[in-house]
């Protein structure tokens, strides 16, 4: 089943420091459709825009159900539109989502995530412009439990690819999403081997699930790290007398899980503060 997913906004917090991987900027949790709107640049046609992106030969002949899945918009804030593809499947297309045309010195240049979705824009902190936010798509007969998010940044207007991945993070789809999140993010280092990392702030680990995908899971567990592991918090939620912390894990942490997520990948979930040091 195809679930809609997240629309993410700005976590204000500092530039990460020097060999720091950046920190993600995941707050949000808006269950609804992309508001567009807030970045559109009205134009009073759209056809222009989509002959010089070469989308079509005749684009005169395209009507308004045809012009309806697209938007202009400034999306690095220098007052040049960009034009996105966004929702919906236009004749010519066969990608239903994941496509980008963005102006650049050498006119307008697609760029394309095969079966990935654009799901937001987010604020670049620190400096002008924006993160386009991109989602990995399901792919196969049945939808995997996993699921990523990357954030690109726009490139200068003369360089080749017009987007480049600053940063990409794993998570589960039943991961519970915090509601508030922490005013500057906090470092982390896991004290305990084997330490589990969770998809809600709850230590399960009896309760047995059948996926299509992964088979049986156990409890709420997504992976389980090792000594060492550092990551960065970005909420916290207090349960009894229990800290826990949404959090996302450094690059090339390493861990074992039941799920497909990719050795040494960056995962976002939920970690008990008991055995975490600042």
């Amino acid at each position: 089943m195809v679930r809609r997913w997240w629309l993410l906004l700005c976590l204000v917090a500092p530039a990460p420091a020097l060999g720091q991987a950046p920190i993600p900027p995941l707050a949000g949790v808006a269950r609804a459709a992309f508001p567009w709107e807030q970045w559109e640049v009205r134009v009073p046609d759209l056809r222009p825009w989509l002959a010089r992106a070469r989308f079509c030969d005749s684009c005169e002949a395209l009507g308004a159900s045809d012009l309806a899945v697209w938007h202009v918009v400034d999306l690095d804030g220098d007052g040049n539109a960009d034009l996105l593809r966004t929702a919906g499947n236009p004749p010519g297309l066969e990608v239903i989502e994941g496509r980008v045309y963005r102006s650049t010195n050498r006119g307008m240049i697609m760029q394309a995530w095969n079966e990935a979705q654009i799901v937001g824009l987010v604020r670049q902190v620190p400096g002008p412009g924006s993160y386009l936010v991109v989602r990995g798509a399901p792919f196969g007969m049945c939808e995997p439990e996993e699921t990523w998010l990357a954030f690109m940044r726009p490139s200068a207007p003369a360089d080749s690819p017009p987007f480049r991945e600053e940063s990409r993070v794993h998570f589960v789809r039943q991961v519970t999403w915090p509601r508030t999140w922490l005013p500057a993010p906090i470092r982390l280092r896991v004290i305990q081997d084997e330490y589990n990392l969770r998809g809600a702030p709850l230590a399960d680990d009896t309760t047995q699930t059948e996926s299509e995908c992964q088979g049986t899971l156990r409890g709420n567990v997504v992976a389980t790290f090792r000594l060492g592991t550092t990551a960065v918090a970005l909420a916290q939620r207090q349960v009894g007398a229990r800290i826990w912390y949404f959090l996302v894990t450094d690059p090339g942490s390493q861990f074992t899980t039941t799920f497909g997520l990719p050795p040494g990948a960056r995962l976002a979930g939920w970690m008990s503060s008991r055995w975490l040091e600042r």
